[in-house]
Formats: structure tokens, sequence, C-alpha cells
């Protein structure tokens, strides 16, 4: 029973660790601390949203 406590208290640090790295590296992107703030390179881009302009045919 100690062993698994041991095995699952090790598991549960390292997703911790993994998830902590990778929310803190999200939210410096976000904040523009690194990369480049605001510019992402899309493959295609749909636009869902009607404009006032297009509705008045």
């Amino acid at each position: 029973m100690r062993v698994l406590g041991w095995v699952c208290g090790g598991l549960l640090a390292l997703v911790t660790a993994f998830w902590r790295i990778t929310a803190t590296a999200d939210l410096a992107l976000s904040a523009g601390l690194h990369g480049t703030p605001g510019t992402y390179k899309v493959d295609t881009c749909i636009d869902t949203q009607q404009h006032p302009q297009e509705l008045q045919l």
C-alpha cells in the first residue's frame, strides 16, 4: 500500500509540474512576454459573421 501511495504521489507531482509549466507558458504568450503577441498564422479563414453591408443587397 505504501509503495502504491508513493507511485501515485509521484505521478501526481509530474502531472502537476507539467500543467504548471504549460499554463505559465500560455499566460506568458497571451501577455506578450514572449512570442509574437496577437499574430497567428492559419491555413484558411472562414468568416462566420455577416457584415451589415452584405445584408443590404
